[in-house]
């Protein structure tokens, strides 16, 4: 009896080996691969009395993974009010001027378009960022906004009736992920119909709007559209003519 039990030993050995090996293999593939890509360059393409433009980009680390980051002082009245390759994540408890970012999948960068009181620093990242959970170096590079042509921007009149019209823009691949602005000749009165981008506060006459990576946007509007002027891309005169059928258009 002795001489079989020694015998079995080995064989039993060899199970449980078998049995670890293959235990740790499915916890390696069930567990989430951590990427910790640090550092992160941080870069404002543009901005203005009210508003920035911003990006981070993760060069070693692929989405999907989150990133939190902390814009300007506490209570600044910093607001994200558009995000590209990514999706603003509400966090309980978290900071008014606290963010929290799920970039999309292959992926390694994400920008934003944010609203500002007009405090200087909003637009510095004034906490240690955090991405998957770990912490990571943020260098900041500012650079120059470089003007676009008009011509990129498609600017229709699609439909007109008493009192109200629809207006079509079409984008060129350099205006996407950016603030399109520009001043009425009339007075208009946006009516709550807005599609393909992301409203932004302005002054009477006055339109501006956050768009993301689509092509085109719409608004409908109460009042005569008319002409349109002072036509800018993230703070920065486009030159040379719109694009369009002519209808209602008139750059200067």
């Amino acid at each position: 009896l002795f001489s079989i039990f020694h015998s079995l030993v080995p064989s039993m050995a060899r199970a449980v080996a078998a049995f670890a090996l293959a235990a740790l293999a499915a916890l390696a593939i069930a567990s989430p691969v951590r990427r910790d890509a640090c550092p992160t360059i941080y870069t404002v393409s543009s901005v203005w009395a009210n508003g920035f433009v911003g990006s981070f980009t993760s060069p070693d680390a692929i989405g999907p993974f989150t990133f939190t980051f902390t814009l300007g002082e506490s209570n600044t009245g910093v607001q994200i009010v558009n995000v590209w390759n990514g999706v603003l994540v509400p966090v309980e408890g978290a900071p008014s001027n606290t963010f929290t970012v799920s970039v999309t999948e292959g992926q390694n960068t994400f920008g934003f378009v944010a609203t500002t009181t007009g405090a200087a620093g909003d637009h510095a990242v004034t906490q240690q960022a955090i991405e998957n959970g770990a912490s990571c170096t943020v260098d900041p590079v500012a650079t120059s906004p470089t003007p676009v042509a008009c011509s990129d921007i498609v600017y229709d009149v699609t439909a007109a009736w008493e009192g109200g019209a629809v207006v079509r823009v079409t984008l060129g691949p350099a205006i996407r992920n950016t603030v399109v602005s520009w001043d009425w000749s009339e007075d208009v009165i946006l009516n709550g119909q807005l599609w393909g981008a992301t409203l932004l506060p302005t002054g009477l006459r006055s339109f501006a709007v956050a768009v993301g990576t689509s092509d085109a946007f719409g608004l409908m509007v109460n009042g005569a559209p008319g002409a349109i002027s002072n036509v800018q891309v993230n703070n920065i005169p486009c030159f040379g003519d719109l694009g369009g059928s002519g209808s209602g258009v008139d750059h200067v």
